[in-house]
């Protein structure tokens, strides 16, 4: 399904929507809202640094593994406004989490505490050194700037990505099986491999 909201074009993918049921299937209501609503102010961060910056988007998709914003190539400004985009969703997760866990301390609401969480794990993993993620193509700009080879830091994302699978692999021999780890390690896969074999 695909619509614009003035230049920008809107795609609904049917993963995304299969995921939404998905998630139905298999987790709380209020952990899917607080998912949703937790990735929504993480590309809200990317976008509004996008227009402070004036580097507009021209497509947003909602796919498998999230929402997913394009510019136009000519939009390019600088490495350092680059940089700052990238870095703009990891940002506002974490001030949004500082401020909901400070209405949680003052009111005492769960659902508040969890949607703090939330967007601290969602921050948390996009930090990851992963080409693919936040901080991943931030540091992957900075060393475009700094005219580095980059296949340096190829090898750093494979690395951390095993690492962590390894990790979570362990962590489920001796504990209960964490969907949340075990979704971590299909997203990690898929971006750090099956990406860039297809």
């Amino acid at each position: 399904m695909i619509f614009r909201f003035g230049n920008i074009s809107i795609k609904l993918s049917f993963s995304f929507f299969a995921l939404i049921v998905t998630m139905t299937l298999l987790c709380d209501e209020k952990i899917i809202l607080c998912s949703v609503l937790s990735s929504l102010i993480h590309e809200c961060g990317h976008l509004v640094f996008m227009f402070i910056l004036d580097e507009k988007p021209s497509k947003i998709e909602f796919t498998l593994f999230g929402m997913r914003i394009s510019k136009c190539d000519s939009c390019f400004t600088s490495y350092k406004n680059e940089i700052l985009i990238a870095l703009g969703g990891i940002i506002f997760n974490c001030i949004f989490g500082l401020v909901l866990f400070g209405l949680f301390r003052l009111s005492g609401k769960t659902e508040l505490l969890i949607v703090s969480v939330v967007n601290f794990i969602i921050a948390a993993v996009n930090s990851f050194p992963v080409s693919s993620l936040d901080l991943g193509r931030a540091i992957k700009y900075f060393m475009k700037y700094k005219e580095t080879d980059e296949s340096y830091f190829t090898v750093i994302s494979y690395f951390f990505t095993v690492l962590f699978v390894l990790s979570s692999a362990i962590y489920t021999v001796f504990y209960p099986v964490n969907i949340s780890l075990i979704a971590i390690d299909v997203y990690l896969i898929f971006i750090t491999v099956i990406k860039k074999w297809s």
